[in-house]
């Protein structure tokens, strides 16, 4: 069990890499005085926040090998082998970048470094992923020109997450570490770091994207209307127990078994669950999700998420799209697990 344990938390990492560059937040501030024409390049972020100042401060990093990539709208490239990234057509950044250093995994050892740099051509797109983050459960507010983020978690998985917007660009900043290791570089210097992107970012002239670039192509049709399945709410169902030994839950995300709550249901198409969770802050909860044919009892494939409060209520979105080894209608059971009690609304929409 701590095997299988240890591969999806793997997967979950390397899953929020993605989620991050393709659902990213920006806003828009001003830019004087000017120092730097924007030419839609690796350049650019290597300008926002060098890699030297990246080591010169956290020498760890230059032990690892580098991983990195530039993808602009419409394109895939790889960041790692049999790890593609790609931006849609019609996504809201035109550009991204990637930069970063991690670890094999060692057991449940684990440290990963990441930069994520993007670009956003208009205000609306901006305004657009602003919310996207906040509908993520990433917490951010207006700093003057900008706009800024910070996400945390401790023991057993350590995780620091930073953000900084304004000006048509965002840079995020990610440093993770198992509770054995220690972090690459830690709050206090990428604190250090979102200062000096925020004075780079001020001096950004912007430019026109050049013709590779595709502008933002619309999806097509009106935009979608979430219709609701069902409401579940925790007092609704029986009070939590402690997971069983012998069942899974994240043993990198929680200090100890977690208690837990299950319900179930059957859904015919791609999905969603908006979550409105309450409690302490920086209590831990997970959101385990397994899919199943019909008639049988090993499921086809499940999905890991975790979460923190960073504030008493948080309200999260997530789509769940079916998988292509399943075919309609499925059963979905969703177990919520936390590590200190909190009450929680789910909705269910399709």
């Amino acid at each position: 069990m701590k095997r299988t344990a240890g591969l999806l938390t793997k997967e979950f990492i390397l899953v929020l890499t993605v989620v991050i560059l393709v659902t990213g937040v920006a806003t828009c501030g001003k830019s004087t005085p000017t120092a730097y024409e924007l030419t839609h390049s690796a350049a650019d972020a290597e300008y926002i926040l060098s890699w030297d100042s990246i080591v010169s401060r956290c020498p760890d990093i230059s032990t690892y090998d580098k991983l990195e990539t530039f993808v602009h709208r419409g394109e895939t490239t790889q960041f790692a082998p049999g790890e593609p990234i790609s931006l849609e057509e019609d996504s809201p950044a035109a550009w991204g970048s990637i930069r970063g250093v991690r670890t094999e995994w060692e057991g449940n050892s684990f440290r990963s470094f990441g930069v994520f740099t993007m670009f956003f051509e208009t205000a609306e797109y901006l305004d657009e992923y602003i919310q996207l983050m906040q509908m993520s459960g990433f917490p951010v507010q207006e700093d003057g020109d900008f706009v800024t983020g910070v996400l945390e978690s401790g023991a057993p998985m350590q995780s620091v997450q930073l953000l900084l917007a304004g000006n048509h660009c965002c840079i995020i900043l990610m440093d993770v570490a198992s509770s054995e290791e220690s972090l690459f570089c830690g709050k206090d210097t990428l604190t250090e770091f979102i200062s000096m992107a925020r004075s780079n970012i001020t001096s950004l002239e912007i430019t026109p994207l050049p013709s590779e670039i595709p502008e933002r192509e619309p999806g097509e049709g009106e935009p979608y209307e979430w219709q609701e399945v069902m409401t579940v709410r925790s007092d609704e169902l029986p009070p939590p127990v402690r997971v069983p030994e012998e069942e899974f839950y994240n043993e990198l995300w929680f200090d100890d078994r977690p208690l837990m709550q299950v319900f179930n249901f059957v859904i015919d198409k791609d999905w969603r669950f908006v979550m409105t969770a309450t409690g302490e802050v920086n209590t831990k909860f997970e959101v385990y999700t397994t899919v199943s044919l019909p008639g049988e009892q090993l499921s086809s494939y499940a999905y890991d998420q975790v979460f923190s409060l960073y504030s008493e209520t948080v309200t999260i979105t997530r789509e769940q799209p079916l998988g292509e080894e399943v075919e309609p209608p499925v059963n979905v059971e969703i177990k919520v697990l936390f590590d200190l009690p909190i009450s929680w609304v789910i909705t269910i929409e399709k």
